[in-house]
């Protein structure tokens, strides 16, 4: 029962400070600013599969992320003297 309204107590705490944030409404109308990039996509999917392009997206992205963590590694081994 005391942990019982520990618990109630706590959680009690934790929602009122989190009900201090105020909640910003924001509308953005992505279906209007997106729309030409699905017609393209439409398009594009009659010559080549949708699966295949965020595959090559996805190997892309990787290999950027692969060289610039690449790079940040070789700058920290360029900077110290003794290796």
């Amino acid at each position: 029962m005391l942990l019982e309204l520990l618990f109630k107590l706590t959680f009690g705490i934790i929602g009122f400070i989190i009900n201090l944030i105020p909640n910003f409404e924001i509308d953005l109308n992505f279906t209007g600013l997106l729309a030409p990039v699905g017609e393209a996509l439409g398009y594009l999917d009659m010559f080549v599969s949708v699966n295949v392009i965020l595959t090559i997206l996805g190997i892309v992205f990787l290999r950027d992320n692969f060289v610039f963590l690449k790079n940040i590694i070789l700058m920290i081994y360029d900077k110290i003297p003794f290796i």
